[in-house]
């Protein structure tokens, strides 16, 4: 399940969504935008819910970007928000801030291939 989770959201809502995952622990729980402004609360809950998961499209800043997909690489999706983002501007983003290829390679596109088991 994907959620759009930047404005209007509050840090609360985000809260009450991740206990929502918490009580599915089945069901893989989406956060979209990194959390928006909210990102350094979402992470942590993302650390600490292994069916909360982060996907990269809008996100707050590329300092965000680089910050969360570092921190918990096996955690977060590649995504764009087309048709405000840019497919390879974005892509470039995650290459040029992931710390390693293996980091790079996870979000743009293992990490998904694992939760749909196609890999």
């Amino acid at each position: 399940m994907w959620i759009h989770a930047f404005f209007p959201l509050t840090a609360a809502d985000i809260k009450k969504i991740s206990e929502l995952a918490k009580d599915y622990p089945e069901t893989p729980v989406i956060l979209g935008h990194l959390g928006g402004s909210n990102w350094l609360a979402t992470v942590a809950l993302v650390k600490e819910i292994p069916n909360l998961y982060l996907d990269t499209s809008a996100y707050y800043s590329t300092f965000v970007l680089a910050s969360v997909i570092n921190e918990v690489p096996k955690k977060c999706f590649f995504g764009v928000d087309r048709p405000f983002g840019d497919l390879q501007l974005s892509k470039n983003a995650v290459l040029q801030f992931a710390r390693t290829s293996a980091v790079a390679n996870a979000v743009l596109g293992e990490n998904i291939a694992r939760l749909l088991k196609l890999a």
